[in-house]
């Protein structure tokens, strides 16, 4: 039933976007090509977010109803000097708040393989000069290569075997060694891609904070036990309510050496 519920409000968010962008200010926003939303405590310009596969995202962010309990827990956990990796940027929404709240002396990876989103996530950056991100146009799993993607456009983009685009694959650990760096907090949604993003990762059990969107019947049918891959990580609480059979956790990662 999670399935069908989820891809039932999939169908209906073109729809729904075509009715919200024929009202103000969408018009004003297809006309110059950009508009001010709010994320967290600031407001920064989006480009493109008149286009209907952005528009839903668009819509709730402008209301400010968007992924609240997620934008108040980075606010409360980011400090000056951080390093954030957003792994999942989409077009670049915790991105840019984290860029702000770690400020010039802190550090953003963000990790975006989905061409699309990843082309309007480097303008959407270049206009709030954000100039201590790193864009990285690679997905994240459990080994390092070429894979397979399916690039939707939205935020829905995931690994798949039959997806029509390739693209690199890395593992946090191989990535953070070989750039010598490691995040102090992290952002991940990957469409159900947590078990091989996290589940063998040194690099996660580093961080200070994880903010994970858990997608419980993608994962349930790989064989993967959505409570076991967070109690094989550390403490976690629900960040958010359970809507579709996905939802927000803030864990706190046990350090490799208390695992059993």
């Amino acid at each position: 039933m999670a399935r069908i519920a989820e891809a039932v409000h999939r169908a209906l968010q073109p729809a729904v976007g075509s009715v919200v962008i024929r009202r103000w200010p969408w018009p004003l926003w297809r006309i110059r090509g950009w508009g001010i939303l709010p994320v967290g405590p600031a407001s920064f310009r989006f480009h493109q977010i008149a286009r209907p596969e952005y528009a839903w995202w668009a819509h709730s962010a402008r209301q400010r109803t968007w992924e609240n309990a997620v934008i108040s827990e980075l606010v409360r956990s980011l400090r000056p000097g951080d390093v954030f990796f957003d792994v999942g940027a989409f077009v670049g929404a915790f991105t840019l708040m984290a860029s702000r709240l770690v400020g010039p002396d802190g550090r953003v990876m963000c990790f975006e393989p989905d061409p699309g989103p990843r082309g309007v996530l480097e303008r959407n950056l270049a206009a709030n000069q954000a100039t201590n991100v790193t864009v990285v146009p690679y997905a994240v799993g459990d080994r390092d290569g070429m894979v397979r993607f399916s690039a939707r456009g939205d935020s829905a983009g995931h690994v798949s075997a039959s997806g029509e685009v390739e693209v690199r694959q890395v593992t946090l650990d191989g990535y953070c060694a070989e750039r010598g760096i490691r995040p102090t907090v992290m952002k991940v949604d990957v469409e159900g891609g947590e078990a091989g993003a996290l589940g063998g990762s040194k690099t996660v059990r580093g961080v200070r904070e994880l903010v994970v969107e858990i997608h419980e019947p993608v994962l349930r049918a790989q064989g993967i036990d959505p409570a076991a891959l967070l109690d094989s990580l550390g403490s976690y609480e629900l960040l958010e309510p359970r809507e579709r059979g996905n939802y927000g956790v803030l864990l706190h990662p046990r350090p490799e050496c208390e695992l059993s």
